[in-house]
């Protein structure tokens, strides 16, 4: 692979080294200090086009292993780390609902057209009524205040934290295990203490979460799986 092959987009800030992130769809973005040389630019990337290479190679296979969902009887969905069987009961004079009973999610509908539209609001609602508690519950815990609470669909985050301390969460994250939803709440909570990633902020987060290391590479292996359709 050469470097004029790679969907490269660099991007100059206010910082002191180049730092290069791979996303999903295999696009990199260069964050470079404020007046670096395309020379040096280019240098980095070449020594780092190994890596570069196997990051894309896991990609490429990840996307090869991810299961593609239709909404269809079934199916198997993830929640809160568990896999769940879709079951579908067709009913043209009944009501549209869903809800989990065991190890099966039973959605009962009038119309098969509507089953993904159905489950993604079912997940965005599972989503915001065990975020709002699990922040409630570790805010109360730690002492913090927080404004509110939203979840919303984020392509690149897990959460995020605002200027006045409102708490967003990507609804996806109800997929993963609870412990993992627990970090990414705890995360965003010690935002409204420290508002970047600075060495005073991860020691605060590790203080909370010893283990936090774990759930970050959790993520890291399996975010890519934590979707619906």
């Amino acid at each position: 692979m050469k470097i004029d092959e790679l969907d490269i987009e660099i991007i100059y800030r206010e910082r002191k080294s180049i730092c290069i992130r791979i996303q999903e769809d295999n696009k990199i973005k260069i964050l470079v200090p404020n007046g670096i040389s395309d020379k040096i630019i280019y240098e980095v990337v070449e020594k780092k086009l190994s890596w570069i290479e196997n990051k894309i190679e896991r990609n490429n296979q990840r996307m090869l292993n991810r299961k593609v969902k239709h909404g269809i009887d079934g199916e198997e969905y993830l929640y809160l780390g568990e896999l769940y069987t879709l079951k579908i009961i067709l009913d043209k004079r009944g009501k549209n609902n869903i809800r989990i009973e065991e190890k099966e999610i039973i959605l009962n509908c009038k119309d098969l057209n509507k089953t993904k539209y159905m489950i993604e609001k079912f997940y965005r609602k599972l989503a915001l009524d065990l975020i709002e508690e699990r922040v409630k519950i570790h805010s109360e815990r730690l002492k913090l205040s927080y404004g509110s609470v939203k979840v919303r669909t984020q392509k690149r985050r897990w959460a995020s934290c605002t200027y006045n301390n409102d708490l967003i969460f990507n609804w996806k994250c109800i997929m993963a295990p609870l412990d993992v939803i627990d970090y990414i709440v705890i995360h965003e909570l010690c935002h409204t203490v420290h508002k970047n990633h600075s060495s005073e902020y991860w020691d605060y987060v590790r203080k909370i979460m010893p283990n936090y290391k774990e759930k970050e590479l959790w993520l890291k292996d399996n975010g890519y799986n934590l979707e619906l359709f």
